[in-house]
């Protein structure tokens, strides 16, 4: 790559190429080996940026690959290096007997000739042929007894005459169905101890539904983890308007898992999650934050609380005023609700939640005892 092509900061000196398009990324604006992917600004294609893509050569890249679709042979349900494979493309693929590899993508290879000498390893190989009958791949065997003639023309490959040739279909992938029924065979056993250990923790509810509904909700939780239910959850929803106060916390519905009618004897793991569900008065934000209520008229006060709903607002009176100077008749001195003295619009209270408003006065107004 020239000076102006940016070189890697990661990775110096790779080239880095689109997946999809072939376009080179290091030319495009932007681009840092900084980066996990790359969006190609070509074809929009996401490539991943890291040493497990890095090849020294194309030939290492697509080692292991069909030479034809350059789909990844590892990647193909039931294809092993042995023998004769067909690709999904439908090319028939041929591999060295002893050392695998794929002789398709050795330089000279063409599918009919009757044998190759493996390029990596030197093995001699015979070279398998495609019954058109049933489109099934064969393999040549090699028996021990075997006449080789060599030809004195260069260009042509050698030829075997053997006393004995045996066409092996191609074979079943025998390891791969004992692998599937072997897991398979593992999966129902886990089912099957897994469902005797649940049975196992059976137990009856001892309670209907109906008897724990309209029950105080701790009540309920109680009973139910004496029955030896030890997964007990409660659900709050808050709900219920101030005039409906007499019904909060009481149970509403309970849900066994995803049941929520049983009877006394019905039986469930006793691990089962169990959610008790009730309901509380609904609660809101308070009118004001602490902080803005200070300085502030404690009338005003008082009006916002009051146009919010709330329903326990009171006032109470300092007596704290000389001159003047440091604070006004009237101006709020601190607000509290349910003791809170610090609350803002985060914080959730009921509307008969008690609301003190505190404010100054003169201290020559105050009643005399």
């Amino acid at each position: 790559m020239d000076d102006e092509i940016y070189d890697g900061d990661n990775y110096e000196g790779v080239a880095w190429f689109c997946d999809n398009c072939g376009a080179l990324l290091n030319k495009q604006s932007g681009f840092t080996d900084s980066y996990s992917s790359w969006t190609c600004t070509e074809c929009y294609h996401s490539n991943p940026i890291n040493e497990d893509v890095i090849y020294d050569s194309e030939k290492e890249k697509n080692k292991g690959c069909c030479p034809d679709c350059g789909e990844n042979l590892e990647d193909q349900f039931g294809c092993y290096p042995e023998g004769c494979q067909t690709c999904y493309c439908g090319k028939t693929l041929y591999f060295c007997e002893y050392c695998h590899e794929l002789l398709n993508s050795q330089d000279g290879f063409y599918d009919d000739c009757e044998e190759w000498i493996c390029s990596e390893c030197g093995t001699d190989n015979e070279i398998a042929g495609v019954n058109e009958e049933d489109d099934e791949c064969y393999s040549h065997s090699n028996s021990s007894n075997q006449t080789y003639y060599t030809s004195n023309n260069s260009s042509t490959y050698q030829k075997k005459n053997k006393d004995t040739t045996q066409y092996n279909k191609k074979r079943p992938k025998r390891k791969r169905k004992w692998k599937v029924l072997f897991a398979i065979i593992l999966i129902l056993a886990g089912v099957s101890t897994f469902g005797y250990y649940e049975f196992t923790k059976m137990i009856p509810t001892g309670y209907s539904n109906e008897e724990l509904e309209g029950l105080r909700y701790t009540v309920a939780i109680e009973k139910l983890k004496e029955s030896g239910f030890t997964n007990v959850k409660k659900k709050e929803i808050r709900d219920l308007t101030i005039s409906r106060e007499d019904e909060e916390k009481l149970v509403t519905e309970i849900k066994l898992g995803w049941m929520t009618f049983f009877d006394e004897t019905t039986k469930y793991p006793s691990n089962l999650s169990v959610t008790v569900v009730y309901h509380t008065v609904e609660t809101y934000s308070p009118a004001l934050t602490s902080k803005e209520t200070k300085d502030m008229d404690y009338e005003d006060v008082i009006s916002a609380f009051e146009d919010a709903g709330f329903i326990n607002v009171k006032t109470e009176i300092e007596y704290d005023i000389v001159t003047g100077w440091l604070s006004k008749e009237g101006e709020v001195k601190c607000v509290t609700i349910d003791g809170d003295k610090k609350f803002d619009s985060s914080d959730e209270y009921r509307l008969d939640a008690e609301v003190i408003i505190t404010y100054h006065a003169l201290r020559k107004n105050k009643p005399k005892d």
